[in-house]
């Protein structure tokens, strides 16, 4: 029937797309070249949000429910989820931020920001902290943080955990509108959490 054709086709394309955003999440994380606690739970709790959508995702759910069961990632743990990860990625990762940076819309290198009477906005999951501690922290240096990219910002910041697959997610609006801002000259630059917090 092409109803349950359609339903399939459904979800064929989200298993994708989850497994492009998997794989991103995979690449930003080892850009370091380090797994720490905080990306291992950050991958734990999208892996309870998403993985149940494909068994693709069960053998890396298992083993990071086994490595994190103990509420620690020791050093053997992190160098066994950072293979794991690498394998995920297609050996990307260990590169640095290149990588990234050649699927997300940042602008090129070097990207300088003057905090200091500076507009910002922000968008995806920050290493940094909640979104209301980077906030603080940016208003802090004495700069404003707006809610959403309009013609007054001067910085859209991208959060580490933002990946490759950012046209599929909610703070994908973001980025499209500060895109279209930097494409028409506004002077808006896209930047990357590291660049604030290197």
């Amino acid at each position: 029937m092409p109803k349950n054709d359609e339903f399939w086709r459904n979800r064929v394309d989200d298993t994708d797309r989850l497994v492009d955003e998997l794989i991103g999440i995979a690449q930003g994380v080892l850009i370091d070249g380090v797994v720490d606690q905080k990306e291992a739970e950050f991958i734990q709790t999208w892996l309870e949000r998403n993985g149940q959508y494909h068994p693709i995702f069960e053998p890396l759910m298992k083993q990071i429910g086994l490595l994190l069961d103990d509420g620690y990632l020791d050093d053997d743990e992190a160098a066994s989820l950072k293979d794991t990860l690498t394998s995920i990625s297609g050996g990307l990762g260990d590169g640095g931020e290149e990588h990234v940076t050649t699927l997300l819309p940042l602008d090129s290198e070097p990207r300088t920001i003057e905090v200091q009477g500076s507009a910002f906005a922000l968008t995806g999951t920050f290493n940094r902290g909640t979104r209301k501690t980077v906030t603080a922290e940016i208003v802090g240096m004495g700069a404003e943080v707006l809610s959403n990219v309009n013609r007054r910002t001067d910085y859209l910041v991208l959060g580490h955990y933002v990946t490759p697959a950012w046209k599929h997610k909610s703070y994908g609006r973001k980025i499209e509108r500060a895109m279209e801002y930097r494409d028409s000259g506004t002077g808006i630059m896209i930047v990357s959490e590291r660049d604030l917090w290197p």
